[in-house]
């Protein structure tokens, strides 16, 4: 227990590290902690909510351009009480405990089936970088581990209030209803009530649904209409198989260690925990990839468990040299995953501010003084400007805007979330006041007449030139203040 105690200490101590690294001063000198744009689109859903009692992206517009209803009330509760600045931290910080609990139900899962590698399995979930990265990033992975997790753990005990949980966890993310499957899947020839054991889940879905035809007035998100609709089940399969090859290629070691693991001790635990994260696999390859290319987002919450099923396996390794090697290859492969997590959180891409983000924020502090309180904002970054200028935003590529997520992809440009758009649509006839780009996805595909409607203007953001286009003659600019930013 000592073991667990220090480790989760040590953990702690680097997550709020990280924390404080990722966090700027800006240009009007207040602090400010950054998490993943799509994060801030949540935050600006949960604050409408919060202030203006809409669950909504601009107020009066009802779509639901978010997939993670639990994580937007969580922030919603949040922005009550917090300033606008601090909800991202709050944010950053719910993620440490949620990460700790996964560790603590992969630790008694251990305990259930082998109990001297209990610590091993601790550090599985704290060690996978996708997961904490995504966590450091305000995005609701955690609350999902540590969900999915937790109704595992209980399933495995023979608890029927896991249901309870995987409904959370589908209100948290529908996609969770892949490992869900898997569970009731395991849990269905060993229960005799098990239809009443998946009620908890179906009762949470369907209130769900019928809040979404209620409030929304559709039957699944505006995001799922942007990233399945218009597409072929061809097309979606090639975006897929593509983006999920680097992944199969960083884990090479993984697939035949699973093959061999299976075939030797096909387990019912084992089973189920790789089962949810080959299952998820495969959900990836079917919607096509995600637009968040980087450290596996989607997968992230579930590859520590095939791990785990792994791990099951080192107490039955019986001759002497493979048990040797066994342990040799465990203590290799934790110290290359702790050797990762302390490099890119303390020398790497966690140890400072990512210059998007930051320039995003400063860009919107120039926003918010240059702009009416009236003024519009079309965004291709849809986070940070609407959050923090809180000016109504139409979104050029659809998660919050239902004409563009009804739009054909373009067939020239396929990138599941970023293929729709029509910029005429959302830079002119919105009749938007600033837009960051007058193109998409490349610089050749620029707006008609753009130039011509709006000017561009060379931002001084503490040092670093942002270009920004601003509509000319726009009575919602106020132009004496932005020449005070302007560069000269």
């Amino acid at each position: 227990m000592r073991k667990v105690i220090g480790i989760a200490v040590f953990f702690t101590g680097l997550y709020l590290w990280i924390v404080w690294a990722q966090s700027f001063v800006a240009m009007d000198g207040q602090r400010y902690f950054m998490i993943a744009d799509d994060a801030l689109i949540s935050l600006r859903y949960g604050w409408n909510l919060a202030h203006h009692g809409e669950l909504v992206f601009n107020l009066g517009d009802r779509v639901e351009g978010f997939t993670n209803l639990i994580w937007t009330l969580w922030a919603a509760l949040l922005s009550l009480f917090l300033d606008k600045r601090f909800v991202p931290l709050a944010i950053q910080l719910t993620g440490l405990p949620l990460l700790l609990i996964t560790a603590w139900n992969f630790r008694a899962i251990s305990l259930r089936y082998v109990k001297s590698w209990d610590t091993v399995a601790f550090v599985l979930p704290l060690l996978y970088y996708p997961l904490v990265y995504w966590a450091l990033r305000g995005m609701e992975v955690s609350l999902q581990a540590a969900l999915v997790s937790s109704a595992v753990r209980i399933a495995l005990n023979g608890n029927r209030s896991y249901g309870w949980l995987l409904g959370l966890a589908y209100a948290t993310r529908p996609d969770s209803l892949v490992p869900a499957l898997v569970v009731f899947g395991f849990r269905f020839r060993r229960s005799r009530e098990w239809l009443i054991e998946i009620l908890p889940f179906v009762a949470i879905a369907f209130s769900i649904l019928v809040f979404r035809l209620y409030y929304y007035g559709e039957w699944v998100p505006n995001t799922y209409t942007l990233k399945v609709v218009g597409y072929t089940l061809a097309e979606r399969l090639s975006l897929g198989i593509d983006y999920i090859t680097p992944f199969i290629q960083q884990n090479f070691w993984l697939w035949p260690l699973l093959i061999a693991s299976l075939l030797w001790r096909p387990t019912r635990e084992k089973l189920l925990l790789s089962g949810i994260g080959i299952s998820m696999l495969l959900y990836v390859i079917y919607v096509g990839g995600d637009g968040l290319p980087q450290h596996w987002r989607f997968l992230s919450p579930y590859v520590p468990m095939i791990f785990l099923a792994l791990s099951l396996d080192l107490p039955y390794i019986r001759h002497r040299t493979m048990h040797v090697l066994a342990i040799a290859g465990t203590g290799s492969l934790i110290f290359l995953s702790l050797s990762l997590l302390c490099i890119y959180g303390l020398r790497g891409e966690l140890s400072y501010p990512f210059t998007e983000d930051r320039l995003n924020v400063e860009a919107s502090i120039v926003l918010d003084n240059v702009l009416a309180e009236d003024a519009k904002i079309a965004v291709f970054f849809a986070g940070a400007y609407p959050y923090y200028t809180e000016r109504e935003a139409v979104d050029c590529l659809g998660k919050s805007e239902k004409y563009v997520a009804r739009l054909k992809p373009d067939p020239n440009f396929l990138a599941i979330g970023h293929s729709k758009f029509d910029l005429d649509y959302c830079i002119l006839q919105s009749n938007a006041d600033a837009v960051r780009l007058l193109w998409w996805p490349n610089r050749s595909d620029e707006l008609p007449k753009g130039e011509l409607i709006f000017q561009g203007v060379w931002l001084n953001l503490s040092g670093t030139d942002f270009y920004f286009y601003f509509r000319k003659n726009s009575p919602h600019v106020d132009w004496s203040k932005l020449e005070q930013y302007s560069v000269q």
